[in-house]
């Protein structure tokens, strides 16, 4: 699992949250 794709999953999850 690359750091990369950790922080896009953040971002999305983020999104879905708002």
């Amino acid at each position: 699992m690359s750091s990369s794709d950790f922080q896009v999953r953040l971002k999305t999850a983020n999104k879905s949250l708002q």
